[in-house]
């Protein structure tokens, strides 16, 4: 069975790298890649990923919520996980919402304190993962990830300790 998930995963892995999903018409000559479809698989990957190698629970809500899994340890606590992806390759990530009542129905705005614990970061170039606590992101809307050299992020690269 996990052969069968580990092959799944590198599947899934190759595909995000290759541009999975259709591509939504062009914007300047360029063509739009499908982000959610992007996201989507991040999770996928994140949820595999916990279940495989951290031997986590892992919960999807069935209702849109601020956060996309909770996941749950061994002493049963629990955690709500915000998953956001990049192909970037820049280091830059974006870590807030889209339009709403917050931003006034345009612009982006920051999560709510309280409404994710952790933010689950894909860098998808490199296949790394960051679990940077909400706490540590404040009110920030985007960060940027170094790549090259020791951040301010560079602790949460990999840890899997706050589970």
């Amino acid at each position: 069975m996990n052969d069968f998930i580990s092959q799944t995963v590198k599947e899934v892995k190759l595909n995000i790298k290759s541009g999975p999903g259709p591509k939504f018409g062009k914007q300047k000559g360029k063509k739009v890649k499908d982000t959610v479809r992007q996201g989507e698989t991040s999770e996928m990957m994140f949820t595999a990923k916990a279940l495989i190698e951290h031997n986590l629970v892992v919960s999807i809500p069935m209702v849109t919520t601020d956060y996309d899994l909770v996941i749950e340890n061994s002493d049963g606590v629990l955690k709500k996980i915000q998953v956001k992806s990049s192909t970037k390759g820049d280091g830059n990530v974006n870590i807030c919402k889209g339009t709403g009542p917050r931003s006034g129905g345009c612009g982006k705005y920051e999560y709510p304190e309280g409404a994710v614990d952790y933010f689950a970061v894909h860098d998808i170039v490199y296949d790394v993962w960051y679990m940077i606590p909400r706490s540590v992101t404040g009110d920030k809307k985007s960060l940027r990830i170094s790549l090259k050299r020791d951040g301010v992020y560079t602790p949460y690269k990999e840890d899997w300790s706050f589970v």
